[in-house]
């Protein structure tokens, strides 16, 4: 969020990932906020739990691990897109990943 109270999206995330990486990573906040733009159920779970499950170094880290670098590829193309593509071709883009992590197509 700016100072003038505009923002910008930099990632989606639906039913295959999380928000609040920073947390696991090794911050103790995370910079930027998470809207809700659709329906549908979440979990939440407190950063201290996610913390300790993350720091046993199991199955969590590295699923965690392996969406944070999914992440970071969705984010560097949302970035190339904003950059290098029609207003209509990013709306296309945008829709599909919308279209992608709901359980429908309604």
């Amino acid at each position: 969020m700016l100072e003038s109270g505009a923002s910008a999206e930099s990632a989606g995330v639906g039913n295959e990932g999380v928000v609040g990486i920073p947390l696991f990573m090794g911050g103790d906040t995370t910079p930027s906020s998470a809207v809700v733009q659709t329906a549908g159920h979440a979990y939440r779970l407190s950063g201290r739990l996610l913390k300790q499950e993350f720091n046993r170094a199991g199955l969590m880290q590295s699923l965690l691990l392996r969406y944070t670098q999914a992440l970071m590829t969705q984010m560097a193309q949302t970035a190339a897109c904003t950059r290098h593509h029609s207003v209509e071709q990013q709306l296309c883009r945008w829709l599909l990943l919308t279209l992608d992590r709901m359980p429908t197509s309604e």
